[in-house]
């Protein structure tokens, strides 16, 4: 399901970047939700709804961060092309 609406989280990601101009920040914070909900989903013994709310949580982060690479990808074909 969070796969299907990543043009949203595309859009909310530039409007993000926009403001603080910052990628690395963005993804640090991606993967220390990660971690956090790894650690909480392998430790503790959770209901099945908690399970998939955390997975949820889990999948759009790594959409972030999957946005995150296309973003950084373009900028540096942007420059590499503005080299040449």
């Amino acid at each position: 399901m969070p796969w299907s609406i990543k043009p949203i989280f595309g859009f909310s990601f530039d409007q993000i970047i926009k403001k603080i101009h910052k990628t690395k920040y963005v993804v640090y914070m991606c993967c220390v939700v990660k971690f956090f909900v790894y650690f909480l989903i392998v430790n503790l013994k959770l209901h099945w709804i908690f399970f998939y709310i955390l997975n949820t949580i889990m999948i759009i982060s790594g959409l972030y961060i999957s946005i995150i690479c296309e973003y950084l990808l373009v900028i540096s074909t942007k420059k590499a092309n503005e080299e040449l």
